[in-house]
């Protein structure tokens, strides 16, 4: 999502204008988004909630209203629809009239909260670390942690649009801006399809239904919308923005917040301390793969590395038991375990050895060597 502001530095490039400040304002979005989900984070843990990074896609109203919004970026996107407050400014305002500078700031604030939003559902490397000491400190050097994480997310962009030298380096406008904003829409109905994975593994098939119904209402509503700005009659443009508004808000908006009572589903061999410790007593190994549906670096290790054949071949090799702690809902244990291990989120492994000890814990970001390596030096610490 943020490489979609390009298209904005490219438009405004050459002609100047308020770059500078759009650019800090958007900044000013991002560290507000991860200033604010700190302080819920914080609340919501000092009234005895185990929560951490990522917490709100453990809710499916939020998953679903997600869902909803990339599908409706992405139409925006592909030029269904425009709408006044510049949705599209998630395309960098490629392919509109420039707004006021008002409406254009504000604009460039929700779009730093809203990509924000969309990156946390999972830590990168490091920011594990640094997160899980933040949230055992106090209010003040927490919030300090998180206005940092902010402004080093932020600073790229503000870097190139504060250096003229750099916003040269851009290539020129034209027609290719076009292509590249319609070609950005469809990795936005990707995200929209995964979060609709996710919501299916919480809530079931129905949910997922429920949610279609909303993309394909809201569709229609966009169309309609788009319709309305074509149309050189009055009459018919009050009443389609009557009609869309209707079809957005209400059946839309309903069919993609409802949730199911069974949001919490979950498939396969399921972690909890008592099974890793009845495995250790039998002289197994154990390793636990902390993950959720909503974070894409578990399942890109899970596809690229946990899964691989050589890595499960060296599982079945030591015979280490394998667990899965899922946390695409909220769960005390798992949060609890989060934090002991010192992390606010996951990914998380853990490498148990039935010679005892505290567990080994692996990088959030897995190789196949690290895996293999790891395995290897507990068959022989055996």
């Amino acid at each position: 999502m943020i490489s979609l502001k390009v298209l904005g530095l490219v438009r405004r490039a050459s002609g100047g204008g308020s770059a500078a400040a759009r650019s800090l304002v958007y900044a000013a979005g991002i560290v507000g988004a991860f200033l604010s989900l700190a302080v819920v984070l914080l609340v919501l843990r000092a009234g005895g909630r185990s929560v951490g990074w990522g917490f709100q896609f453990q809710n499916p109203a939020v998953v679903s209203a997600a869902a909803l919004l990339f599908f409706m970026a992405a139409l925006n996107l592909f030029g269904l629809y425009e709408i006044g407050l510049r949705f599209s400014g998630l395309a960098g305002e490629a392919g509109m009239a420039t707004a006021n500078r008002s409406g254009g700031l504000a604009s460039s604030f929700a779009e730093g909260f809203l990509v924000t939003f969309a990156a946390t559902p999972c830590t990168a490397p490091f920011m594990g670390a640094a997160m899980g000491w933040a949230v055992v400190q106090s209010a003040p050097a927490a919030l300090a942690v998180f206005f940092s994480l902010g402004a080093g997310m932020a600073l790229p962009y503000v870097l190139v649009t504060a250096h003229p030298g750099l916003m040269k380096r851009l290539p020129a406008p034209g027609p290719w801006m076009e292509t590249f904003r319609i070609s950005m829409g469809f990795p936005l109905a990707a995200a929209a399809l995964w979060m609709a994975r996710v919501l299916g593994r919480g809530s079931g098939a129905d949910a997922v239904i429920r949610l279609l119904a909303s993309f394909l209402a809201c569709a229609l509503g966009a169309w309609i919308w788009g319709r309305r700005g074509r149309s050189s009659t009055k009459g018919f443009a009050r009443l389609a923005s009557g009609f869309a508004a209707l079809v957005l808000v209400g059946f839309g908006a309903a069919a993609a917040l409802r949730s199911s009572e069974d949001w919490g589903v979950r498939t396969g061999e399921v972690w909890s301390p008592e099974r890793v410790s009845r495995y250790l007593a039998q002289g197994r190994p154990v390793f636990v793969d902390f993950t959720a549906e909503w974070c894409l670096s578990c399942k890109v290790n899970e596809v690229a590395v946990l899964d691989s054949k050589s890595v499960r071949q060296r599982f079945r090799e030591k015979d280490v038991a394998r667990l899965t702690a899922d946390w695409t809902v909220p769960d005390e244990a798992i949060a609890r375990t989060l934090e002991e291990n010192g992390r606010a989120g996951v990914p998380l492994y853990l490498l148990y050895d039935p010679d005892g000890g505290p567990p080994r814990v692996l990088p959030e970001i897995l190789t196949r060597r690290i895996v293999l390596d790891a395995l290897d030096e507990l068959g022989r610490s055996r």
